[in-house]
């Protein structure tokens, strides 16, 4: 139902919160500013503070099975995920009620800072789908692929003219002759740490959302 759809991070962020007033288990995690250093607050578009969000239903404090339903990780995504969790506050909660054993967890707006200036990486230009690492080694070992490594001045061009509009398609296709289509698709999407300011960059430690 497209009335669970919200227009903006902070309308679906009021939405979410006035759905799940009345959950057992509500907690929120205002988000920094890592440009600043001093703890300000990370703002959006709209200058609203950012924040995750959190409301538990059914059994919140000795539960045997718990699902945990996450919205926004890639930012713009989250208008989708917002939405499936209003949607389920709103209707679902009422016909088809938890068991006594089971935990549901919302967590909104993982990454609301894509959210709110609809684009996919965090405020460090993190996809924090990449930054998923057990431990702090993990970020030291996981490196860049080689083939990242060749297609880097192509993926991330420091500037763009109108010529590239024309040799663009042309490099595109030498590089899947030279490397194949599986194995560039591959470098490229499992995400890399050596260039903060590219594509799919996986951070060099865990993030303030993760």
């Amino acid at each position: 139902d497209v009335a669970f759809f919200s227009g903006s991070y902070q309308s679906a962020r009021s939405r979410f919160l006035e759905a799940t007033c009345h959950a057992p288990l509500q907690h929120s995690i205002p988000l920094v500013d890592p440009q600043k250093g001093d703890g300000s607050a990370l703002l959006g578009m709209d200058s609203e503070p950012l924040a995750i969000d959190i409301a538990g239903y059914g059994n919140v404090k000795d539960p045997r099975r718990v699902l945990v339903h996450t919205s926004g990780v890639h930012g713009v995504e989250g208008y989708a995920g917002s939405a499936i969790q209003l949607a389920w506050v709103s209707t679902a909660l009422g016909t088809a009620p938890l068991g006594a054993e089971d935990c549901l967890l919302l967590i909104h707006a993982v990454n609301p800072f894509g959210m709110s200036w609809h684009r996919r990486w965090n405020e460090s230009n993190v996809d924090l789908n990449r930054n998923f690492v057990s431990t702090p080694e993990g970020y030291k070992k996981r490196g860049t692929s080689s083939i990242y490594q060749a297609l880097n001045h192509f993926l991330n061009p420091e500037a763009i003219g109108w010529m590239d509009a024309v040799t663009y398609p042309l490099k595109f296709l030498l590089s899947i002759g030279r490397y194949g289509y599986a194995a560039c698709k591959q470098a490229v999407v499992e995400g890399q740490d050596q260039h903060p300011g590219g594509l799919f960059f996986g951070g060099t430690r865990l993030g303030q959302s993760n």
